[in-house]
């Protein structure tokens, strides 16, 4: 079975991949072959990518594949083509009894013997626009992700979902995202007041206020 696999969403799914090895499962891009659609995802627990291709093979094998982190990048290395060959070839008699071989850009690559985590579970079906609070180590390499699948750090949108997982996507793709996990800041906020004595504003809070009750009168 051989597919051709954008780079871009390859390369987007390497920033999300975990390097806690005690989680040896999560250190790799998971690939996954589902009723005519190759799915390419990754997750550390905080963020997770999304990518579809949808495929016109016919009827072929489902198969689900682990593929370890270093032989993806190794696969990447020097690649400067927007799409690269992914071959899936069984080594066993039967689909439910077989080790899959996969080569990726000419590599040889054998899946971890793992299982990922149902992922479909994590994804949000709705929204609620609630504002929510982030690990900000992450927009970095949201920025990156954008800049590889929309051609800039900026082209993305994140759909605010209060304590849940809250949906990323990137300019006009329609074929990933990611889930970013918003995180718990206990950290107390600075106050209107802290903000007056900085400004050397005293009665900033007064003011405002009186402006805001002034508002209401209107």
């Amino acid at each position: 079975m051989e597919y051709t696999v954008p780079v871009d969403m390859l390369k987007a799914a390497l920033l999300s991949v975990s390097k806690e090895q005690t989680r040896n499962y999560l250190c790799g891009v998971f690939v996954q072959r589902r009723e005519g659609v190759l799915r390419i995802v990754s997750t550390d627990g905080h963020r997770m990518f999304v990518g579809a291709i949808n495929l016109e093979d016919g009827r072929q094998y489902d198969f689900d594949a682990i593929l370890p982190t270093a032989d993806v990048k190794k696969a990447l290395t020097g690649c400067k083509d927007q799409f690269v060959q992914m071959s899936a070839q069984m080594s066993g008699e039967k689909p439910e009894s077989v080790n899959w071989v996969i080569k990726l850009n000419g590599l040889e690559i054998t899946p971890m013997d793992a299982t990922f985590p149902t992922f479909d579970k994590i994804v949000p079906t709705e929204t609620s626009g609630v504002a929510a609070d982030f690990d900000p180590r992450y927009y970095a390499d949201l920025g990156k992700a954008a800049k590889l699948l929309s051609n800039s750090e900026t082209a993305m949108s994140i759909a605010q979902n209060g304590l849940n997982p809250a949906i990323v996507s990137f300019g006009g793709r329609k074929d990933a995202f990611v889930v970013l996990m918003p995180r718990r800041n206990d950290m107390s906020l600075i106050t209107q007041a802290d903000i007056g004595a900085i400004m050397g504003q005293p009665d900033r809070v007064a003011d405002i206020e009186k402006a805001q009750a002034a508002e209401k009168a209107a």
